[in-house]
């Protein structure tokens, strides 16, 4: 383990004078054009367990959650083959962990990021929901960023 990779702290971004708490990344979603061929070599052969796997009709896709050492993979087989545009996978987003999601929504806004709805959506993984929302690639580089806070359960 690297020196302090076990005390790690999470990490404030600053923009314009105001503090974004981002925790850590919470996933890294992909499109493939073939789920199965994407299984096979994530978890045939580099040996990374898929941990849920499930239709989801309502967004007209397939997705696995692939364990990658710490890490985990969001793998998506959309039903509509021309989703990607004639490419055999891409990066489609970059998940992170926030602590409190509207804050640094309302933050990001503040600073102009734009976002894809306007209303926090509910996800549900292996006994987990999480409040996300998605942001605009065109307002943060090109780049589509999925911020993610967990539910806590009422006590």
């Amino acid at each position: 383990m690297r020196d302090g990779a076990a005390n790690r702290q999470p990490t404030n971004w600053h923009n314009a004078g105001k503090s974004i708490l981002i925790t850590d990344i919470e996933h890294i979603g992909m499109s493939v054009q073939s789920l199965d061929a994407a299984k096979k070599t994530l978890c045939d052969l580099m040996g990374f367990p898929v941990t849920l796997e499930k239709s989801l009709p309502q967004f007209g896709c397939n997705v696995a959650f692939i364990k990658a050492g710490a890490s985990v993979l969001e793998v998506v087989e959309w039903d509509d083959k021309t989703a990607l545009q004639g490419q055999a996978a891409q990066i489609d987003h970059l998940a992170l962990k926030v602590k409190d999601i509207e804050q640094v929504v309302s933050q990001l806004r503040g600073a102009g990021v734009q976002f894809a709805a306007t209303e926090l959506g509910i996800a549900e993984r292996m006994g987990r929901r999480f409040w996300y929302i998605y942001t605009s690639p065109e307002s943060t580089f090109g780049i589509r960023f999925q911020l993610v806070e967990e539910i806590q359960p009422a006590a």
